[in-house]
């Protein structure tokens, strides 16, 4: 009896491993059906950063997970934001989750990773199912995700990330910030774009929006950040380019000095916003109690005139005046 039963399960692992590995691998077809902007029907695959067999287990996974419906409002489909990318992360609290980044210059699927996932009030961790997790956002296993509601919008940002999170929120860094990253076992520094860091649910992109701090939940609101507030207490210099005949832009630079410096946690390359000139200022140099910072404008090429706009709009420019409040607010991106 106990060699029938062993028989029994050599021949299942081996029909298993026949079901797995003899399914017929198509190069070019177009598995994930999420391709950026549906440009084409085919999807390449770069098997170096996964298997065939990885392929098949993922596409299985993500089929049961769109024919599963939603029972939390964390599952679904989250994207990371970003040129020339399509990057998802796809969650289903029984089934698991997908992550995928594909190259949509070439529509060629770069990373691919898929596994479980454990979901709790406060975070969510995925457990790869890879042998050899890919180089990409959710390689490594056990990774843990922090739901953060904010405003409309859901965000799932990695744990060790949190700060940075809201550090950014409260508006203390402009385009981007400085940090370094790991990429193929190689470390370097480079400067992030902000908002392409973080997990936000694709859906809340279309008509949701951001509205005052994010909500860390329990104990993690000790790292939320309030935005930098104070005023401009003196103007400085005020410099233009000097014309030029080639087609480029010209500008003009008014510096100012800002009531609050280091000891306020000001720090070189931060922004501020004027309301009263819905324009910002750059900081260029920061002392304990106060720092300057640059009001910068495009001077147009035939009047030499100052120029105000913002996206889609211009409007004349309005006076810098002493006294005028200045305070950190998150990127512009946020606002599209």
């Amino acid at each position: 009896m106990k060699l029938k039963r062993t028989f029994l399960v050599i021949l299942t692992l081996l029909i298993t491993f026949q079901v797995c590995f003899g399914q017929e691998f198509v190069e070019d077809e177009n598995w994930i059906g999420e391709i950026a902007g549906g440009q084409s029907p085919f999807l390449q695959h770069s098997l170096k950063n996964y298997t065939k067999e990885d392929v098949f287990k993922a596409k299985q996974k993500l089929k049961l997970i769109r024919e599963s419906s939603i029972n939390d409002e964390w599952e679904g489909s989250y994207s990371l934001l970003g040129e020339l990318s399509d990057t998802k992360l796809i969650l289903d609290s029984e089934i698991g989750f997908i992550n995928y980044y594909i190259y949509t210059c070439a529509i060629d699927l770069r990373a691919l990773n898929y596994g479980s996932l454990i979901n709790k009030p406060d975070s969510i961790t995925l457990v790869s199912e890879k042998s050899q997790p890919p180089f990409y956002r959710t390689g490594k296993t056990g990774q843990k995700l922090i739901k953060v509601k904010w405003g409309d919008r859901h965000y799932l940002v990695e744990e060790e990330r949190l700060e940075v999170f809201s550090e950014l929120a409260a508006g203390y860094y402009g385009i981007g910030k400085n940090e370094k990253i790991e990429v193929n076992g190689e470390t370097f520094e480079t400067q992030i774009a902000i908002w392409n860091s973080f997990w936000v649910k694709t859906d809340d992109l279309k008509d949701k929006t951001v509205a005052n701090l994010p909500q860390l939940p329990y104990p993690y609101e000790k790292l939320t950040k309030l935005p930098i507030e104070t005023k401009i207490i003196s103007l400085g210099k005020y410099e233009k380019d000097k014309p030029t005949e080639e087609p480029v832009m010209t500008y003009s630079r008014r510096y100012v000095t800002i009531g609050a410096g280091k000891n306020s946690g000001i720090k070189p390359e931060m922004e501020f916003y004027v309301p009263d000139l819905e324009e910002r200022i750059k900081i260029v140099k920061v002392s304990d109690k106060t720092a300057i910072g640059v009001l910068e404008r495009w001077l147009d090429s035939e009047t030499r005139e100052e120029s105000c706009f913002k996206v889609g709009e211009d409007f004349p420019c309005k006076l810098l005046k002493v006294g005028m409040k200045v305070k950190t607010v998150p990127d512009e991106f946020l606002e599209d």
